[in-house]
């Protein structure tokens, strides 16, 4: 692989760098198969978790990542976000957050830590139009209503950096620069 936002480090294999890294994108969870082998196969002092375009999907499928981080403590463990992570993947920003004290890098995500959720949907008889609903009202934030769970370390990524192929928030966690 080429220098990309994928992977701005193609030179310096992963384990050399102590990093194990995935992401989850959408309704999937990649990362765990990948990643609990790449953790149990080279020393790991760094695991990166990228949520920056994950708007949700199913909540239950990251929990097999959860099980293996908690039989390997003791690391420590990034978060990126975005503007795009919101509903499940929001869901998990905000475990990593409160059940692994993961620091989250990035951008503010896009949902307010008391939401509504659960969605499901029916279509109308006659029109034939599809109506989504929520079914659960979520209540992570103890106290008050705060817009988001903002970022421990905050990166903004530029319409610059996607052009040059930079990826600032992935090169501030691995120590190589960014903002």
């Amino acid at each position: 692989m080429t220098g990309s936002a994928a992977d701005p480090f193609p030179h310096e294999p992963a384990h050399e760098r102590k990093v194990a890294r995935g992401g989850l994108q959408g309704k999937g969870c990649p990362i765990v198969d990948p990643g609990r082998a790449a953790a149990g196969q080279h020393p790991v002092e760094k695991i990166i978790v990228d949520l920056r375009h994950n708007g949700g999907g199913n909540s239950q499928v990251i929990r097999p990542l959860y099980q293996a981080l908690k039989a390997r403590p003791h690391r420590q463990i990034f978060v990126l976000t975005s503007q795009e992570t919101f509903s499940s993947g929001f869901m998990a920003e905000w475990e990593f957050k409160h059940q692994f004290k993961a620091q989250i890098v990035g951008e503010a995500s896009s949902q307010r830590p008391n939401a509504y959720g659960d969605i499901r949907s029916f279509e109308l008889p006659n029109s034939k139009l599809k109506v989504w609903y929520c079914t659960k009202y979520f209540k992570l934030a103890s106290s008050g209503d705060p817009d988001s769970l903002p970022p421990d370390i905050p990166v903004e990524t530029t319409a610059k950096d996607s052009f040059a192929g930079r990826d600032p928030v992935l090169e501030r966690v691995l120590g190589r620069g960014g903002r």
